[in-house]
């Protein structure tokens, strides 16, 4: 008994200086021919105790780990491995997944063993898909058509990082990363042109839930902002089901946290892409939008905007035409008393389709927005507030009445404020960067409204 309990501690003693070493036993060589072709087993490279026959006083056994093949619980002992697959071996963290190629024969220790030709090694990802078709749209604001074109994210080879085994994940042609999944449906992400690891995604989470600050919505954190809470908010009991997850975010430049909520997808990712999108896509640049997902070949899930697009779409010729209003900042009580700047189109950005306004705002705080009609049906002329809220990233008006109007943007965090003006009909809009309000005159009995060296009818139609 004595003896037994010695053997077990210097058991423990040699695997963990074995899981930092990698000095490894192996089973007795088999010097037999074989006639047989070599076979190929799949399953999962572990860490064991070295078989042995029952030790005797004077022949213990020995206290070192091996590794061997698990293939649906039955172990093979490796063997017969030469320098490059030994090399191989020394970099892995176990358990690993892997097929190994080679003759299979009974080892003197006890068991079974595989003298081994090659090992090829590959990463599950069970939980999560394979291929995804990710819709790519960007809008030009009305200067150019909007630009429709579908491109294919797949899992492909696998590759070793920090002794992990991960698969590949590219865009089209282009390598974007890598993942791999942990033991309780946890899949991490190291980016391209990073050694980092980042969570990707947690599908056994709880609500209530707090996530790692390391975890990947398409940016680093620290770059442009630093994460300070990333908590399960929701489980919507969809089918596939969706994880809501707030997040409370510093951003650059913003004294307070700001809080915003991403989603994932069960088995299947984020909405936009399998490795996210940047976390406050620039006006102007592309956004995505998921279409389709597969599985081992086979199309496992499909987006509201796949149902109604296809799993395949692209077309750069279906834009509606809007136009895009000018906006200034000026600091001050008003823009005719201090300096008038053009707004970065990267910062806000105001568009008029048909008779919707739309307000969109990209550094994710909240915006107070007032929107006064001029009407110059009246002497003297006089403007009243049409609408007047706060929103956050974006909001849609519907104007209904012709004539002049101004939009007006605040925060309490800037120091400026910013404007639009522009006439509308139901002809289209007229761009106004001035401050002076319309004059009516009437002449030959009909009321005209001049703005500038521009004439419109009371309808707001440009007659000169």
């Amino acid at each position: 008994m004595r003896r037994k309990m010695i053997l077990a501690l210097m058991l423990v003693i040699v695997s963990s200086v074995w899981m930092t070493s990698k000095a490894m036993c192996q089973v007795s060589t088999c010097t037999c021919l074989f006639d047989d072709p070599p076979v190929a087993i799949s399953g999962i490279l572990q860490l064991v105790p070295l078989p042995c026959p029952e030790s005797t006083e004077d022949i213990p056994c020995p206290p070192c780990l091996t590794i061997a093949l698990n293939a649906n619980e039955q172990l093979y002992y490796l063997n017969g491995l030469n320098d490059n697959l030994n090399a191989l071996l020394d970099t892995l963290v176990y358990p690993v997944n892997a097929t190994v190629t080679g003759h299979v024969y009974t080892a003197q220790e006890g068991g079974l063993a595989i003298r081994v030709q090659d090992i090829s090694l590959h990463a599950s990802l069970p939980s999560l898909c394979d291929e995804w078709n990710v819709l790519a749209f960007r809008s030009h604001m009305g200067y150019a058509p909007d630009e429709y074109y579908t491109q294919h994210y797949r899992l492909t080879s696998d590759t070793v990082m920090n002794g992990q085994l991960y698969t590949k994940l590219y865009q089209e042609n282009s390598y974007s990363g890598a993942m791999r999944e942990g033991n309780n449906r946890d899949i991490y992400y190291v980016p391209a042109d990073s050694t980092h690891e980042y969570l990707l995604y947690a599908f056994n989470a709880q609500v209530g839930d707090t996530l790692p600050n390391n975890v990947w919505f398409g940016i680093s954190n620290g770059d442009f902002l630093s994460i300070k809470t990333a908590t399960i908010k929701e489980i919507k009991p969809t089918y596939p089901r969706t994880f809501v997850i707030d997040l409370e975010y510093w951003s650059h430049g913003i004294l307070e946290s700001s809080h915003t909520e991403r989603e994932w997808i069960e088995g299947v990712g984020m909405p936009t892409a399998p490795d996210g999108e940047f976390f406050m896509p620039l006006a102007g640049g592309f956004s995505n939008i998921l279409l389709c997902a597969y599985k081992n070949g086979e199309q496992v899930y499909v987006s509201e905007m796949g149902e109604q697009y296809g799993c395949e779409y692209n077309d750069d010729s279906h834009s509606t035409p809007s136009d895009t209003i000018p906006l200034f900042s000026y600091t001050g009580d008003d823009p005719g008393s201090s300096t008038v700047d053009p707004v970065d189109p990267n910062q806000v950005v105001v568009t008029l389709n048909g008779n919707e306004l739309t307000i969109r705002e990209f550094s994710n705080v909240d915006v107070t927005y007032t929107l006064r009609h001029y009407e110059p049906a009246k002497m003297p002329v006089r403007a009243h507030t049409s609408a007047s809220d706060t929103f956050r990233n974006e909001i849609t008006l519907q104007i209904t009445e012709s004539g002049e109007y101004q939009l007006l943007l605040t925060n309490p965090s800037w120091d400026y404020s910013i404007y639009g003006t522009f006439f509308y009909s139901p002809q289209g809009i007229e761009s106004v960067h001035s401050t002076s309000l319309p004059q009516k005159v009437l002449q030959n009995g009909h009321f005209y409204i001049l703005r500038g060296e521009k004439v419109y009818t009371i309808t707001g139609q440009r007659v000169r």
